[in-house]
């Protein structure tokens, strides 16, 4: 992996224990009014 593809994978791909163990995208869509 490239730096920047590390980076895309590392900040959107995977699961965050601030976002209750789930990536951007699921909390985005988990919580969308």
């Amino acid at each position: 992996l490239s730096p920047i593809e590390w980076m895309d994978e590392y900040n959107e791909e995977r699961p965050h224990d601030a976002l209750e163990d789930l990536t951007p995208f699921e909390y985005r869509m988990a919580h969308q009014q």
